[in-house]
């Protein structure tokens, strides 16, 4: 995985691994070491914990850095993206952001040890918005005018809000006749 696209309230987990077999020499045949290195600014401070970055919960990797091993090194990768990872630095919520994370890694050959580093982008987009409810009727309750309006949420419930975003449905409804005048209600799920 280099560069990815996921939706708000998605988890991102991947591995990394870093293996070298070949030995120093001069040193007994040792075999080489591996250290491995990240860096990004969306990264928890310390980097094995989702807080401590601009817009927690922060990607995290289950070792503190830096990892070092004989022959291989590897760490796990993990970040729940929500919507305050598509908000700019002024508050102004943006269809998607992009967030880079470079990977460092290099084995302890001597004189001149290999090194590799790959970025890798993620970038967070807004989830899809959710199909309308199905209305199925209305009708009136009292005689003071009260309404009532039944209504199906479209798909399998469990499948319809994967990405957890739903917050409200918005029913608008006129005063009177021949007004643009709307009042808003909200009618929790």
């Amino acid at each position: 995985m280099k560069d990815t696209t996921v939706h708000v309230g998605d988890t991102v987990k991947f591995r990394i691994d870093a293996t070298d077999f070949q030995r120093n020499i001069g040193s007994g045949a040792a075999f080489q070491t591996i250290r491995i290195d990240a860096y990004g600014d969306e990264f928890g401070v310390p980097i094995n914990t989702n807080s401590g970055c601009g817009y927690p919960p922060c990607a995290k990797l289950d070792k503190l850095t830096p990892v070092i091993s004989p022959l291989a090194a590897f760490i796990n990768f993990e970040w729940v993206t929500t919507c305050d990872h598509i908000i700019k630095p002024s508050g102004c919520l943006r269809e998607r952001n992009t967030y880079y994370f470079i990977i460092k890694a290099q084995d302890n050959y001597c004189p001149a040890p290999a090194i590799s580093t790959i970025t890798i982008a993620i970038t967070v987009v807004q989830s899809k918005p959710l199909e309308p409810p199905h209305v199925r009727g209305a009708s009136v309750l009292n005689t003071t005018g009260d309404v009532g309006l039944y209504w199906e949420t479209p798909g399998v419930v469990n499948q319809l809000d994967t990405h957890h975003v739903f917050n409200s449905y918005q029913i608008y409804a006129s005063n009177s006749y021949g007004r643009i005048h709307f009042s808003r209600f909200c009618c929790r799920k």
